[in-house]
């Protein structure tokens, strides 16, 4: 009760009010649903930025049809992607990838889970895709130091050919 008590003390004496809402007269838009935008766009889209998540979301979407809770865990995904599609500003700002989906990750290491389970029984297939894991993990990395160091924007959006433009840049400096 602390910290909220804390946090209302002080929306009151910056914003006059008990309860602050940011986003002004920003609406939900159903009307524009910018889907393949907060999946793929080079603004911010989920799989553009984090491709393994895509690998991770296609098992998990086959583990959990056959699951009674894994279907409702499918609605809950589905849900959040489209309400991450009808808010006006879909890309979120200034974020390392789409924010908005920060719950549907765990569903994406379940997935992953999944498919370092299924690569156990098929050892020859396993390693390919742990060579495929270990360069979309390293190029993750790599762009999040891009990110934070801000030589890639944080707000526009990035190509990959974009990024792999800064990190040779970089990686080139003495």
């Amino acid at each position: 009760a602390l910290p909220v008590a804390i946090q209302l003390i002080a929306w009151k004496l910056l914003y006059g009010s008990w309860i602050a809402y940011s986003y002004g007269g920003e609406r939900f838009n159903f009307d524009e649903l910018h889907v393949a935008d907060v999946l793929f766009s080079a603004r911010h889209g989920w799989f553009y930025w984090h491709p393994l998540g895509l690998a991770g979301i296609t098992a998990f979407f086959v583990w959990a049809w056959s699951r009674s809770e894994g279907r409702a865990w499918l609605i809950s995904l589905s849900t959040i992607v489209l309400l991450s599609a009808a808010w006006p500003t879909w890309w979120l700002g200034s974020s390392f990838g789409n924010r908005g989906f920060e719950v549907p990750t765990l569903f994406s290491m379940i997935g992953l889970a999944v498919v370092l389970q299924w690569m156990q029984f098929r050892p020859l297939i396993g390693r390919a895709i742990a060579c495929v894991m270990a360069v979309a993990i390293t190029w993750n990395l790599a762009l999040f130091a891009l990110f934070l160091t801000q030589r890639i924007p944080r707000e526009e959006p990035v190509t990959y050919r974009q990024a792999a433009s800064a990190l040779f840049e970089w990686l080139a400096k003495p």
